[in-house]
């Protein structure tokens, strides 16, 4: 997943929560169980962003 490169902490963590929830409408309490930095970056937008592989627990309907 990307996010803006600058954050970290709480900020980082909400804002990959809200990008599994908008991928996927159909899950409830989401929760990250795990973010780790890459190396990679997307560079050709502002602000620079980073790819984070991300683990998350979620409840939903379909599950």
């Amino acid at each position: 997943m990307l996010a803006d490169g600058a954050l970290t902490g709480g900020a980082l963590e909400a804002a990959l929560e809200d990008q599994v929830r908008v991928q996927n409408p159909h899950l409830t309490d989401v929760r990250l169980e795990s973010v780790v930095a890459t190396d990679s970056y997307e560079t050709g937008v502002a602000p620079t962003r980073r790819w984070y592989s991300v683990t998350y627990l979620a409840e939903g309907a379909d599950l």
